[in-house]
């Protein structure tokens, strides 16, 4: 699911090895191979951390951190639309509409972590 659901991927790896790495240091280190900005982006970073606070990812202990994000919601949100109907899995744009409630902002890669962890089977 694009660049960033790896990344996503690769830090719940990361984590699961060092139960006691913070989220975004494993975001981090699992961004190192993205590009300029890319490496930098916000808004992917915090649908990781957010989705990995809320319990949500299989396998990582649920931690609270001080890294809360607008991102972080709209992927909780994001979930809880695609338990109630999973077709939503396939329309990205509509998963974002409901995870965000406008469509006048496009999803920044925040659903492409979720939507990662949904088909690599990390949800509860």
């Amino acid at each position: 699911m694009g660049q960033y659901g790896d990344v996503a991927l690769q830090a719940v790896e990361l984590i699961r090895v060092k139960p006691h790495l913070e989220p975004q240091r494993a975001w981090e280190r699992a961004a190192r191979g993205l590009k300029g900005s890319s490496r930098e982006k916000l808004c992917p970073k915090g649908a990781f951390v957010g989705l990995r606070e809320s319990g949500a990812v299989v396998g990582v202990a649920m931690r609270r951190t001080l890294s809360r994000s607008d991102n972080g919601d709209y992927a909780v949100t994001g979930l809880a639309a695609l338990r109630k109907d999973p077709t939503l899995a396939h329309d990205k744009t509509a998963l974002w509409i409901l995870s965000r409630g406008t469509k006048r902002i496009s999803h920044n890669g925040q659903m492409d972590v979720l939507l990662s962890f949904l088909e690599a089977g990390h949800l509860d």
